[in-house]
């Protein structure tokens, strides 16, 4: 019996090694998958380091039209005066920008030139952006063919650029069109009522251009005007047609008991 006692205590023992390795195996393998995937990931964001590495010159293109992206997006506008900025930079013009009003494109624009220090363009100590030339044979052109050049890397272009801001600006207008056109009308209204019947008005009383004003005005102010009594149907007509024209309702008015 003593014999059985030992040989099961052996076993159960036996039995528990074998769990322990078996649950230090487990672990080692939750372990080494943690550690690939960690891999995994740091080799997913090191990828375009690695790229950049490689290619310093690309990853130096691309900085520049980031950064160029980022200030057309944010400042329209700039897209046709830049050009002009790095032709007189290459003519050997400074630019300060902190004597810009717009501080927002002044830090763009600083961004767009720190991106092309490689390519030549250096802060002074005065403040002033400049570009020193690498050497013989370049032009005035220099610095906006190499911007040219980046565009086309990635699949961009000035032209293309402008182009999107220009149907921007297409649209814009032609939606501003119709209000213009409505403004227009009224003003034109105006005009032709006040010459028409100016003359004919009694010399004690207001002008009609006053008494428009202070039409407007109380429609301004949320008030309810009647035009019924005018005595003179044509001027009546003449102003119903003009509130009309600028978008104002007519309504039956109705007396407080």
């Amino acid at each position: 019996d003593d014999d059985d006692d030992d040989s099961s205590l052996m076993d159960s023992s036996e039995d528990s090694r074998r769990r322990r390795k078996s649950r230090k195996k487990s672990s080692k393998k939750k372990k080494d998958k943690k550690q690939k995937k960690k891999k995994k990931r740091s080799s997913g964001k090191d990828a375009a380091k690695e790229d950049a590495e490689k290619d310093p010159i690309a990853a130096r293109n691309y900085a520049v039209v980031d950064r160029l992206y980022d200030l057309m997006h944010e400042h329209p506008g700039l897209a046709s005066e830049l050009p002009i900025m790095l032709i007189r930079m290459t003519s050997g013009t400074s630019f300060d920008l902190r004597q810009m009003s717009d501080v927002s494109a002044a830090q763009g624009l600083q961004n767009v030139f720190a991106s092309m220090s490689s390519l030549g363009v250096t802060k002074e100590s005065s403040g002033g952006w400049t570009w020193q030339s690498p050497g013989a044979g370049t032009d005035e052109l220099f610095l906006l063919r190499l911007t040219r050049s980046m565009l086309n890397q990635v699949g961009l272009t000035m032209e293309a650029v402008d182009d999107y801001y220009g149907m921007n600006n297409e649209k814009q207008l032609q939606e501003a069109k119709p209000t213009a056109n409505a403004k227009s009308a009224v003003q034109n209204e105006t005009l032709g009522l006040l010459s028409k019947f100016k003359p004919s008005m009694d010399k004690d009383s207001n002008p009609l251009s006053l008494e428009l004003i202070a039409l407007c005005r109380m429609i301004l102010e949320g008030q309810s005007i009647s035009l019924e009594g005018l005595p003179d149907d044509n001027l009546r007509d003449a102003m119903e047609d003009l509130f009309a024209k600028a978008g104002l309702e007519k309504s039956e008015m109705v007396d407080d008991d």
